[in-house]
C-alpha cells in the first residue's frame, strides 16, 4: 500500500481523496490506472460529475473468461467523497464552497482538491463495508469486493486520528 500523507493539505491533516484513490487502485486494480490518471487530469467536481452520470453504469466495462469486469475507481472515489461529505467539513458548507470556487475560478488560482478528515475506527469501517457493498453490488465478486474495501480501510487508517476537542 502507498503512503498518501504528502498528498495531505498543507494546513490540515485532511487527507486527499484522490491519492487514497490511486493508492487502492494500484494495489488492487492496477489496469485502472490509465483511466484514474485520465481523470486525475481535471479537477474534483468534474470528476465527479463525470463518474456519476457514466453512462451505462450498472453496465458492466467488458468481459473477460467468464467473469464480468468492473471498475472499482468510482465505487471507491465517490464513496470516499459522499464520506467526507457526511463526516466531517471537507465537503464544507455548500453555499461557502461555492463561493471559494467562484474565487478561485476569478483569480485563476486550482481549485482545492477535496478531502475527508481524519476518521474514527468506526467510521473507515462504515466506508470500507460501503465500498464493499457497492462493489458486490455491481457482480465484482465477493473476495475481490472484499481485498479492495480493505485496501480502503488500511489507507484511511494510516491517516492521523482525530483530534479530540
Amino acid at each position: 500500500m502507498g503512503n498518501f500523507y504528502s498528498g495531505m493539505s498543507q494546513n490540515t491533516e485532511e487527507i486527499v481523496i484522490r491519492d487514497v484513490v490511486r493508492s487502492v487502485i494500484s494495489s488492487q486494480s492496477s489496469g485502472e490506472l490509465p483511466y484514474f490518471t485520465r481523470l486525475a487530469r481535471t479537477g474534483d467536481p468534474w470528476i465527479l460529475w463525470r463518474l456519476r452520470h457514466r453512462r451505462g453504469r450498472d453496465e458492466p466495462l467488458g468481459f473477460g473468461l467468464g467473469e464480468m469486469a468492473t471498475l472499482a475507481t468510482p465505487v471507491v472515489w465517490i464513496t470516499l467523497n459522499e464520506a467526507a461529505k457526511k463526516f466531517g467539513s471537507a465537503a464544507g458548507d455548500g453555499m461557502l464552497a461555492g463561493v471559494g470556487a467562484l474565487l478561485r475560478r476569478i483569480l485563476h488560482r486550482k481549485p482545492r482538491l477535496a478531502t475527508i478528515p481524519p476518521l474514527t475506527e468506526e467510521q473507515r469501517e462504515r466506508i470500507r463495508d460501503a465500498v464493499r457493498q457497492e462493489l458486490e453490488n455491481r457482480k465484482l465478486g465477493n473476495q475481490r469486493a472484499a481485498d479492495i474495501a480493505n485496501a480502503v480501510f488500511l489507507e484511511l487508517s494510516m491517516a492521523p486520528a482525530p483530534t479530540k476537542e
